[in-house]
């Protein structure tokens, strides 16, 4: 493993502020309520600038963005904004949270977990694994602006309650469907379980799995079913365009027919299941648990 220590502890103080920005908790310090998120965040930038993760550059961007996805959620829904000047703002946050996304913002370095590796024994294509300071503030900020976990309609609630059994069964079919499908376009069983491979769940699933599901749900597939919600199509609209685009996302490593053909299900199986829960903690389950199989029991990283 190449994270040095100081790495580990500014990875760790970014895992517990995702955390709480999930749950939401405050403290109370001098009459000013604070989100514990933003406390545990800032921490994480001093770390990140002390050690050189983050450059001047880079903190003016990353404070930018912040604010920019702040005031365009909350002046959405509490200056009435028009629809034009909210549709305007939106776009840029997209825009910028693909630039960090995609590691094109200046002044935010990935650091190497390990480089170069063969994981298992089926694999020929070696795997590189980096610790992405700068994805990981989309989903720092796009799950404490973007989500309360009260943003589903009431009818929306009460179907996930009736069918919450229904749900964590396609849940579970799902992550085995997929993944049997690759298995039987070509991947191999391979069983591995190192530290190698512990690390991959940490930065795959609190990093990579909360950024992408945030933005594609958040951002693309939750507007796109407001856009077309008068519509009688509009969810199927919605669930097709956002998978199309999740797909697109991913062409850097598509370099194969069967490759492609797995992520666009992942895509679909990914936007349909949001459609039918409303929930973001069960789809970045659901997106994890398909990456965290794959990765431990066939060939990784996916060729065929």
């Amino acid at each position: 493993m190449m994270l040095s220590g100081s790495s580990i502890v500014l990875f760790a103080m970014l895992t517990f502020s995702i955390l709480a920005a999930f749950v939401k908790v405050s403290i109370s310090l001098r009459s000013v309520v604070v989100p514990v998120w933003s406390l545990l965040w800032g921490v994480s930038l001093l770390i990140g600038l002390g050690i050189g993760v983050v450059e001047s550059i880079g903190l003016v961007a990353i404070l930018a963005y912040f604010s920019l996805t702040y005031f365009t959620k909350t002046g959405s829904s509490t200056t009435g904004a028009s629809a034009e000047r909210y549709a305007l703002l939106l776009m840029v946050v997209i825009l910028f949270s693909l630039m960090l996304a995609l590691h094109w913002v200046p002044g935010i370095s990935r650091q190497p977990v390990f480089v170069d590796v063969l994981l298992g024994s089926t694999s020929a294509q070696p795997f590189s694994l980096y610790a992405n300071f700068d994805k990981a503030m989309v989903g720092v900020a796009l799950v404490a602006f973007y989500w309360s976990g009260r943003d589903e309609p009431s009818d929306a609630q009460t179907l996930l309650r009736a069918r919450r059994p229904l749900s964590w069964f396609i849940l579970l079919m799902t992550i085995v469907g997929i993944n049997l499908f690759g298995f039987v376009l070509g991947l191999e069983l391979d069983i591995k379980f190192d530290e190698r491979v512990l690390m991959f769940y940490w930065f795959n699933l609190v990093f990579t799995c909360v950024a992408e599901e945030a933005f594609f749900r958040l951002l693309i597939q939750g507007q796109l079913t407001k856009l077309f919600e008068h519509f009688g199509w509009g969810a199927s609209v919605a669930v097709t365009l956002t998978a199309l685009l999740f797909t697109l996302a991913h062409l850097g490593g598509i370099e194969q027919v069967e490759q492609g053909i797995m992520i666009l299900l992942a895509g679909f199986s990914y936007a349909l299941f949001y459609q039918m829960t409303k929930s973001l903690p069960l789809v970045i389950l659901l997106h994890f648990a398909v990456n965290a199989v794959h990765v431990t029991c066939l060939t990784y990283p996916m060729v065929f």
